[in-house]
């Protein structure tokens, strides 16, 4: 006759399975594939209880049948419902307005220049769910003078990255021994001169970053670009430097402009047509992080 096992220790074996379950789904806000490893585990103990439990088996066949179909389904609700839960970001990039904006117009804050090109990229979160810890790289195929978010009121920000950027300043005061010097803080590049000329960001190429801690469900996010084309004609005067990877540097030349209402605003070309928008970067819905990496073509 087997041993009676007292019913402290009868408990505390019924409630391993579980347990380990519950164990799981907490390391899944930390550590996901790992968690939800211990919870498929938790899960197994749970069904091997309801199959080989003594107790069960001198029960009625349908009690333990019901017991070892409570455990099925849910295993089968943990992986439709959050292991194999789908979380897309659906992204869209567009021309903005085709008619020319008016002069001093602010879009976004920005003010207007008729050299930009307007383009948008609307992000939305189509299911139920909300969003967190959104961190994504935004970056179009082409210079881009600003970028803003449309709707100040989202709770998110938006900053340049590091990378290439144009620099250029009008000459109010001008000497041969004038001295450019350019710092680069971790990636936050800035320029200046012994002759007190202020030095202003023209262009970069790397892209904007995107942050929100929160992301409601079945909202969008919609960002506008300035878009702008250099004059490559003049970027031929400054030929970049060679540097060793790890290394960074930057070239320096001067121009006269053609007419004396020009500004360093001309140093840009003709308005540029960009064709796509790279997006990379992760964003939380619930315990799970997801990754994103795609190109979206730009419709006109």
């Amino acid at each position: 006759m087997p041993a009676r096992v007292p019913p402290p220790l009868a408990l505390l074996k019924a409630l391993i399975g579980p347990g380990v379950v519950f164990v799981g789904y907490t390391a899944m806000f930390s550590s996901y594939w790992t968690g939800a490893s211990w919870a498929y585990v938790g899960i197994a103990i749970c069904l091997a209880e309801g199959i080989y439990e003594p107790r069960l088996r001198r029960l009625d066949y349908r009690i333990q049948t019901a017991m070892i179909c409570v455990v099925v389904v849910f295993a089968a609700l943990f992986t439709i419902k959050i292991v194999g839960a789908k979380s897309p970001i659906d992204a869209l990039a567009h021309m903005g307005a085709p008619a020319e904006y008016p002069p001093n117009a602010q879009i976004a804050g920005i003010e207007w220049n008729p050299k930009f090109a307007d383009v948008r990229v609307a992000l939305n979160d189509p299911i139920s769910d909300d969003y967190s810890n959104v961190n994504l790289v935004v970056r179009p195929n082409s210079w881009v003078y600003k970028a803003a978010i449309v709707d100040q009121g989202t709770g998110c920000s938006l900053l340049e990255e590091p990378g290439q950027k144009i620099f250029a300043a009008t000459a109010i005061k001008s000497s041969e021994k004038d001295a450019i010097t350019a710092d680069n803080t971790f990636g936050k590049l800035s320029v200046r001169d012994s002759d007190a000329n202020v030095f202003n960001a023209l262009a970069s190429d790397s892209g904007y970053r995107l942050t929100c801690s929160f992301f409601p469900s079945h909202s969008s996010i919609e960002i506008v670009f300035a878009a702008v084309a250099t004059n490559n004609d003049l970027l031929k005067s400054m030929p970049p430097p060679k540097l060793k990877r790890g290394e960074w540097g930057f070239s320096v030349g001067e121009f006269k402009p053609e007419n004396k209402n020009d500004t360093v605003l001309d140093f840009w070309g003709p308005k540029p047509q960009p064709s796509a928008v790279r997006l990379a970067g992760t964003y939380r819905n619930g315990s799970r992080t997801y990754s994103i990496d795609k190109t979206v073509k730009i419709n006109y």
